[in-house]
C-alpha cells in the first residue's frame, strides 16, 4: 500500500495547453483518475480498480506547499490506510523545473525516493501528470507499463 501511495502521489499530470509553474501546482488536489498504459499499447484504469478495493481513496487530498513539502490526508479511510499515508510521505518534497516535477521521499533506500513527471495544467482546478518509466530508471514496472497518467482536480 505504501508503494500505491507514493506512486498515487506520484502520478499527476495534466492534458492541458496551459503552461504549468509551481505556483499552479501549490495547494490541495483530490485524484480523479489514473491510466496505465503498457508497453504493447493497451490501458488500464487503475484508480477505478484501486477504488473498488478502497474507496475512501477517492477522498484523499494531496497538498502541495510552497516551502516544497508534501501532505496527504486520508482521515475519512479506515485506520490501517491513514498510518500508511501518515508514514508514506513524512519527509516528502517536490519542485518543479519547466514542465517536469521531481518527487522526492526521505527513504532513499526506496526505488520511489525520486520521481519524475511531466505536468500539464488543465484550466485553474485540474492537473494532469505523467510518469514516463524510460525516464525514471530503476522504478519497477511490474506490470511493463510504459506511462502512468494522473488527473486531479483542486480542492476548494
Amino acid at each position: 500500500m505504501k508503494i500505491f501511495s507514493i506512486i498515487f502521489i506520484g502520478t499527476l499530470l495534466v492534458n492541458g495547453a496551459i503552461p504549468c509553474t509551481a505556483q499552479t501546482i501549490t495547494g490541495s488536489w483530490i485524484k480523479t483518475e489514473e491510466v496505465v498504459i503498457h508497453q504493447d499499447g493497451t490501458t488500464a484504469q487503475t484508480f477505478i480498480k484501486m477504488t473498488k478495493l478502497a474507496p475512501c481513496l477517492k477522498t484523499v487530498v494531496y497538498t502541495f506547499s510552497s516551502d516544497g513539502k508534501i501532505n496527504e490526508d486520508a482521515s475519512h479511510c479506515k485506520p490501517e490506510f491513514q498510518k500508511i499515508a501518515s508514514t508514506s510521505l513524512r519527509g516528502a518534497g517536490w519542485s518543479m523545473t519547466g514542465d517536469k516535477v521531481t518527487l522526492t521521499v526521505a527513504d532513499k533506500t526506496s526505488p520511489f525516493s525520486r520521481m519524475i513527471f511531466h505536468v500539464k495544467k488543465d484550466g485553474s482546478d485540474k492537473m494532469v501528470w505523467t510518469f514516463v518509466y524510460a525516464e525514471n530508471p530503476g522504478i519497477p514496472s511490474l506490470t511493463k507499463a510504459k506511462e502512468m497518467i494522473t488527473t486531479y482536480e483542486r480542492v476548494n
